[in-house]
């Protein structure tokens, strides 16, 4: 597995609105996705008031609290954070796939970047290897996307 990915991580002049939906299943392991996400927002310029953390239910559930959030709180970007575990039925694909899409009809609407970091993987395995301490976790990827991108459409 590549280590980091190769996202310039950029500095913000000024403070931005950003929301960060996570989903309660298997928030023991990805509750460092949202703290490394958190630390480095605001480690380049982001104020943490201006961090607004939402858990839901379930990955499936991320979609309409992105929308509503869009709708109600018009935030810079929002970063969705989640794990859907593969398990032994067909349930895993149709989950990820109605997530995913989800998520891109609320940025196309809304016209607000939703960084999506619910990982589908086959295993827990998997899932701490993208949310550990090192340059691997996720929540780093998503916070220097977020930043991206609020810059660019700034």
């Amino acid at each position: 597995m590549k280590k980091e990915y190769g996202m310039p991580q950029i500095v913000l002049k000024e403070s931005a609105k950003i929301v960060i939906i996570q989903s309660l299943w298997h928030a023991d392991i990805t509750d460092n996705m949202v703290n490394k996400c958190k630390e480095v927002l605001v480690g380049t310029g982001v104020q943490a008031a201006d961090i607004k953390l939402v858990q839901v239910p379930g990955a499936l559930e991320i979609s309409l609290m992105a929308k509503a959030l869009a709708k109600r709180e018009k935030p810079a970007v929002i970063v969705c954070i989640g794990a859907i575990i593969k398990g032994e039925t067909y349930h895993f694909e149709m989950v990820a796939n109605a997530v995913n899409e989800g998520m891109n009809k609320v940025a196309y609407e809304f016209e607000i970047p939703v960084i999506q970091q619910v990982l589908a993987v086959n295993n827990l395995a998997q899932l701490k290897a993208r949310s550990g301490d090192d340059l691997a976790n996720k929540g780093i990827e998503a916070a220097n996307a977020a930043l991206m991108m609020i810059e660019l459409l700034r």
